[in-house]
């Protein structure tokens, strides 16, 4: 293959281990596939690996689920800057007979970390901040003294928690939804491909760092993109999926338009009732992000039966919470003001909002090989969506380009697959908001909202 092409990519090293074994065996020269999956919401990065087994493997290592095995590569023209991660096996998903001599084999596998956290049980409490009890969880409970990546903590009080032996990651998974940012925004945790640490993100935090390849976007049109150098051709979308993405009845049904948030709390005998504005959420959020170019993708001005869709009540959620368990620290379920949980209402919506305006593109994976930096998940790319036009001449860039969904995104999900030397990326990737004059503006005007503003004072936003 071309050094200049911009699929090239080499896996060298697919080392199998087996437990009670000295020898070791590579597999490397007989891969017929390796496909690796990232997702914003896993902690775990798994995948699938195919090799044709001419030299007997299988029968040498019976495999049982108990192996191991690193991977290695590295980008054909940058062979010191090398990707390898840790993987064990969890089962034989495929075994098919290629001729007298061969067989394929199909092997799930998942990062090291994930496999040994079935096997650990949490059976302590934590106090302080749930970002530092979080990195605290996974240092206590990992030999590899696996840390937490994060950025700005959150901004809930402290509490004390006592898993009642739950894994590592249930007991992450349960402080994590416990979390939002100042402006009622998710955090998101999740495992990246090139290394072993978990990230902790707030959305907010996310929307606001620059796009890994901020001034070349990635361009997509229908003409074909396979001229010009490695550099240029690197940017090329090969593929682009659109799919149910505007599902506005979807959304109202499950309550991310309008809605009503109850919560019973049963020590005190009282209920907080909640009001969930999609519309008034979304435009509230640029407030805090240098994003304020981009209107909310909600039409605020929609009406059914005279009222505004954001006016509804479609749903009604009811939760129980408590308050006072401990005395100097709150309760995992405790929410002290109605502040917080409106925030936990708005965070459970947002997460909705980029699943919705989410579309997958398949890039060739030069720019995205895991090596020691995360350039997939959690990241934003740009990204340049032409229409057919380009066929005509005398058309400006602005005027050829899709600006509905043009524009910079989250990526959310990732897919890396390795065949026959070559790599391309599958990603799913998503935003909050289009270019202002695409999409109804705002009826709610600049100001925040009475609760809104408590958050923001609260953590010195405003």
């Amino acid at each position: 293959m071309p050094r200049n092409d911009p699929y090239s990519y080499t896996i060298d090293k697919v080392n199998i281990y087996v437990h009670g074994r000295t020898s070791v065996i590579n597999v490397a020269g007989s891969l017929l596939e390796l496909e690796l999956e990232e997702d914003i919401d896993n902690l775990h990065v798994m995948g699938s690996l195919s090799f044709l087994d001419t030299n007997n493997v299988f029968e040498n290592i019976d495999f049982n689920g108990t192996e191991y095995m690193q991977i290695s590569g590295y980008l054909p023209d940058s062979p010191s800057d090398r990707w390898s991660r840790w993987f064990h096996v969890q089962s034989v998903m495929k075994a098919q007979k290629g001729n007298d001599t061969s067989e394929a084999f199909t092997l799930s596998i998942i990062d090291r970390d994930s496999f040994w956290n079935n096997a650990i049980n949490v059976n302590k409490s934590y106090a302080g901040k749930i970002t530092l009890m979080m990195d605290n969880i996974l240092r206590d409970n990992f030999q590899n003294n696996k840390r937490l990546l994060f950025g700005s903590q959150d901004v809930q009080e402290p509490i004390l928690y006592i898993p009642p032996n739950l894994t590592p990651y249930q007991t992450l998974k349960v402080l994590r939804d416990r979390c939002t940012g100042a402006a009622g925004t998710p955090f998101y945790l999740y495992a990246a491909a090139n290394d072993n640490r978990l990230r902790f993100f707030d959305l907010m935090e996310l929307l606001d760092i620059p796009a890994i390849n901020e001034g070349r976007p990635y361009i997509y049109n229908q003409r074909s993109q396979d001229t010009g150098g490695v550099n240029e051709t690197a940017y090329h979308i090969a593929d682009m999926d659109i799919t149910d993405t505007e599902n506005m009845m979807d959304t109202i049904r499950k309550g991310y338009v309008g809605a009503e948030y109850q919560y019973v709390n049963t020590t005190g005998g009282y209920v907080d009732i909640v009001k969930y504005d999609a519309q008034k959420v979304v435009s509230n959020i640029w407030k805090y992000s240098s994003a304020k170019s981009l209107a909310p993708n909600i039409n605020a001005n929609a009406t059914i039966g005279g009222s505004y869709l954001t006016d509804l009540t479609s749903t009604v959620h009811s939760y129980t919470t408590s308050s006072n368990v401990y005395n100097d620290f709150a309760s995992i379920d405790e929410d002290l003001t109605n502040s917080f949980h409106r925030s936990r209402s708005i965070s459970k919506a947002l997460k909705h909002y980029m699943d919705k305006s989410a579309i997958s593109i398949r890039v060739p994976g030069r720019n995205f090989f895991p090596s020691q930096k995360c350039m997939t998940i959690g990241n934003k790319i740009e990204i340049d969506i032409l229409s057919n036009n380009d066929l005509r001449k005398g058309m400006s860039s602005s005027e050829l380009k899709d600006q509905k969904r043009s524009g910079k995104y989250i990526i959310l999900s990732s897919r890396h697959h390795f065949v026959n030397n070559r790599y391309s990326v599958d990603l799913t990737i998503g935003k909050l908001g289009n270019k202002q004059g695409n999409t109804t503006a705002s009826r709610y005007g600049d100001g925040f909202g009475q609760v809104d503003r408590s958050i923001a004072k609260a953590a010195g936003l405003i």
